[in-house]
């Protein structure tokens, strides 16, 4: 009688062992269903917004550069249109550096044209056909070029804008004061166009 007890104990042990088992089983089925059928939509909803992020950050990031050249190329316009530019860079301070003449008046209106474009941080940089260079920047460099660079041998003219890197500005140091300025040692985006007294550029 005790033997057959602890036969029935055994097997009603073993039964319950099976039942929980199988229990745990469709339990735990259950939850990673649910964890699927929940964590799916999840997945993607998350993999959607990191690419709406990237999208909207390499928008944004590409409206900055675009903003950032358009605004540069409208402000050398202003100059390659402005009488009192073209004539402090081209014909006043170059005469005053040969016959050693004061150079303030014509600094000043050279400044008073390019305003805009320093507020705006950008550096303005004037290489003449008499072979002067003409610096306004951190600092005021009117100076003979020693060796021309001719990083504008292949330009055109006409006032088509050219745009490139140079690093740093080469012709910083093809002049003698050139490393004073401390763009002497920065990388640079170039915008170049032609200068001139009589054309008028659109």
């Amino acid at each position: 009688m005790a033997f057959q007890n602890e036969v029935i104990s055994i097997k009603q042990t073993h039964v319950a062992t099976q039942l929980f088992k199988s229990y745990s089983l469709i339990f735990l089925a259950l939850f990673v269903a649910i964890i699927l059928v929940l964590g799916i939509p999840m997945v993607f909803s998350i993999h959607s917004s990191i690419i709406e992020t990237q999208q909207y950050m390499t928008q944004t990031i590409t409206q900055a550069i675009t903003n950032y050249f358009d605004g540069m190329n409208e402000f050398s316009m202003l100059l390659m249109n402005s009488n009192e530019f073209k004539e402090a860079v081209i014909d006043e301070l170059p005469a005053a550096l040969d016959n050693g003449a004061s150079q303030t008046a014509s600094l000043q209106k050279a400044y008073t044209a390019a305003y805009q474009m320093f507020e705006h941080e950008y550096r303005i940089g004037v290489a003449t056909n008499s072979g002067v260079y003409i610096w306004l920047a951190d600092q005021i460099l009117i100076e003979e070029i020693i060796e021309d660079p001719f990083l504008y041998q292949d330009y055109t003219g006409f006032g088509s804008p050219i745009l490139f890197a140079s690093n740093p500005n080469p012709y910083l140091f093809s002049i003698e004061h050139g490393t004073k300025s401390r763009y002497s040692e920065i990388p640079v985006i170039t915008l170049a166009r032609s200068i001139s007294r009589n054309n008028r550029f659109h």
